[in-house]
């Protein structure tokens, strides 16, 4: 595959070429899905004959318990199959089976973001409310640069895009402007109410916000999307993850295409720092508390790329996320060394963003970074320092020989399910 380097907001490309920097960047318990008998309407409302589909109410939906499809009400979405109703609250399907979420922000600083943000003023709300109570996590919610994975997918006016931990919808708010319709999914209700008030105080009616993430199935239909985003999910999925790519695979289009960031197993921030520098100190950007020691170590290379072969993706493009991949202000292509090798001469002697890194609590890692970099060129180990790196992005697309024997297997096994 051949490597493509992209210059953020240009739309071009260019081989050996240097990714630029993109433009600038407490939990609780709710209430679980409802259970009514067959043909009783959710939350005391009747449910209307109709099934979910790609349209204003957003995409078609199954039932998380057993895969069937879902078919909506004015306050609910009913499963005719295991008769359970799931509500929908504010138009923001609620499909979590226990309805426990993690998140980063207390419940009532959250109330008091979703109270000014329904008077549609959602950038007063996180600058003063959430930059009041968390520097971090105010970064975390506006920054671009935490999307700057964008760069390298395949966007277009007709993509219809799936993001896995949405969060306040940051990302999911810029890739409106170029997507047909963009899935923002997250377990905490609360995040995927403020990302629907955040979109549509700017008008931009393409985005989704679903509140499901407890199980590791995905509420969608196989071939739903043309892109799923798996960027820092996996300290949240945990022993699911596995299960939640194969998942994010079958919800794509053939030919579709998965990008995931995650945390290397053998990369060298684990010789010199712990899990709770490199993620910001008091909480991980997916919400959960670090306590010091993360409960996910990652996989190495060669493990993510076997299960993305086993869940059906047949072609991969390796990336750097620098410094991190929750905040990728560069991509460097690793397909090539000689690609990594002059995009890393460029990064750290023609250009000095380490103040900016720092700004952002990530200096002890840049460095470490700039180090590791500066040795592996000068001493020829680039080819191996795509082993070493802290994190990768890889862009995977659905295809090949495997990818229709792994539907197969994956909608036999829902059948079974459907069957028991």
């Amino acid at each position: 595959m051949r490597i493509r380097a992209i210059r953020p907001g240009s739309g071009q490309g260019a081989n050996l070429s240097p990714l630029l920097p993109s433009p600038a960047r407490g939990g609780g318990m709710a209430a679980p899905p409802s259970r009514a008998g067959k043909g009783a309407g959710g939350l005391g409302q009747p449910l209307a004959d109709e099934s979910v589909g790609w349209s204003a109410s957003g995409p078609p939906l199954i039932c998380v318990s057993c895969r069937a499809p879902l078919r909506r009400g004015q306050a609910a979405l009913w499963c005719p199959s295991c008769e359970v109703a799931w509500p929908v609250e504010n138009d923001v399907p609620d499909l979590r089976v226990a309805g426990q979420y993690v998140s980063p922000i207390p419940r009532d600083v959250m109330a008091r973001l979703l109270a000014v943000a329904g008077q549609g003023d959602w950038r007063s709300a996180l600058h003063d409310e959430l930059r009041r109570y968390d520097r971090s996590l105010h970064r975390w919610a506006t920054d671009e640069l935490r999307t700057g994975w964008r760069m390298v997918l395949p966007l277009s006016g007709e993509s219809r895009v799936l993001e896995v931990g949405a969060g306040l919808g940051g990302a999911a708010f810029l890739l409106a402007e170029v997507c047909r319709a963009v899935v923002a999914l997250d377990p905490s209700w609360e995040h995927a109410r403020f990302t629907q008030l955040r979109c549509r105080s700017e008008g931009r009616a393409n985005v989704y916000p679903i509140c499901a993430g407890d199980q590791p199935v995905l509420p969608f239909p196989t071939g739903t999307f043309d892109i799923v985003v798996l960027n820092g999910v996996a300290e949240q999925a945990g022993r699911w993850f596995g299960d939640l790519v194969t998942g994010a695979t079958r919800v794509l289009r053939p030919e579709g295409t998965l990008y995931l960031g995650i945390l290397n197993r053998l990369g060298l921030h684990r010789l010199a720092a712990s899990g709770r520098s490199l993620v910001g100190g008091r909480l991980t950007p997916t919400g959960k508390c670090d306590g010091g020691t993360p409960e996910w170590v990652g996989n190495t290379l060669r493990g993510y790329q076997q299960l993305l072969r086993a869940a059906g993706c047949a072609q991969m493009e390796v990336f750097y996320p620098l410094p991190y991949h929750h905040q990728p202000m560069y991509l460097v292509p690793l397909d090539d060394p000689r690609t990594v090798a002059y995009c890393l001469k460029i990064l750290f002697e023609a250009y000095d963003w380490e103040l900016r890194v720092q700004q952002q609590g990530l200096g002890p890692l840049f460095r470490l970074a700039r180090l590791g970099s500066r040795l592996a060129v000068r001493l020829g180990l680039t080819g191996l320092l795509r082993y070493l790196v802290p994190s990768y992005g890889i862009v995977a697309v659905k295809g090949g020989r495997d990818a229709s024997s792994a539907s197969e297997t994956i909608d036999r096994r829902m059948a079974r399910a459907e069957a028991a």
